[in-house]
Order: structure tokens, then sequence, then C-alpha cells
């Protein structure tokens, strides 16, 4: 029925957060240059999409400076999400950002179990403090 949305399994929720996290060690070896971070995992194969993708800093210590963190890469089931060099704080929220204002909704892929990639530039050279980048996926049980 045309308008109407299906619940692909009954025993399931309509939506999951599936979070990766990728370690920020160090930063680049001088002007110019990159450290580069990655992760590649599979989505949960229980949900059918991804509605939703957001970004979280969390420090190790303060004076956390990430505006010179950017995108390397970022692929759902091959497809590029982001492009090379977005820089993260274009995605960052605060505290007051409501939950459900999270995540870029601009987003809608197959999860399914499909290989997600992700690589991290960082290019701070000075004062580095490391901290970790949560990457939240969105995921729906809607079909």
């Amino acid at each position: 029925m045309e308008g109407t949305q299906q619940i692909s399994n009954p025993n399931l929720r309509e939506f999951k957060y599936q979070t990766v996290n990728i370690d920020i060690t160090g930063g680049s070896a001088g002007p110019g240059q990159f450290a580069e971070f990655s992760a590649e995992f599979d989505l949960d194969k229980q949900y059918k999409k991804c509605v939703g993708v957001a970004f979280e800093i969390i420090p190790s210590a303060p004076g956390v400076f990430v505006d010179l963190l950017k995108i390397g890469r970022f692929e759902i089931n091959n497809r590029e999400i982001y492009s090379q060099d977005l820089p993260v704080k274009l995605f960052l929220n605060t505290s007051t950002v409501s939950p459900n204002d999270k995540f870029d909704k601009d987003i809608n892929e197959k999860a399914d179990g499909v290989k997600a990639s992700i690589k991290l530039r960082e290019f701070n050279s000075i004062g580095f403090v490391p901290y970790t980048v949560s990457v939240i996926f969105k995921l729906s049980n809607i079909i």
C-alpha cells in the first residue's frame, strides 16, 4: 500500500544506533602533512537502511582542538557519503542540540550488513591532545 511504512522485522525496534569509535592518537608530522586513522566495519545486518550519521568528539584531556580534523574517505557500500577533506567540525553538535537533530538526515543508504569505511585525517601538529571520534549511525528497520 502506497504511503504506509512497514517494519521489516517486528521483533526489532524501529531504529538502532550503531557506534564506531576511532582513536586519534597523534597529530601530523608538520605543516601540510597529516596523520590518518581509519575503521572498516559492517553495518548491522538486521536493519535495512542507514538514515543518519552523527559525529561526537570524546576528549582524553582538556584542550582538544579538532578544527584540523578532516574526512579522508567516508563510504557505505562503496558509495561516497562525504567527500575528501571535508572538515569534521561541520558535523559536530553541542549539548544544546536535541538528540533527534544531531543526525545528518540526508543519508539514506542500504545497511543490511554492508561494509562501511571511514578514514580521518588529522592535520594538527602543534599541541596535539589525543581524543576519540565517535561516529554514530542511525539504522532503520522501516522499509
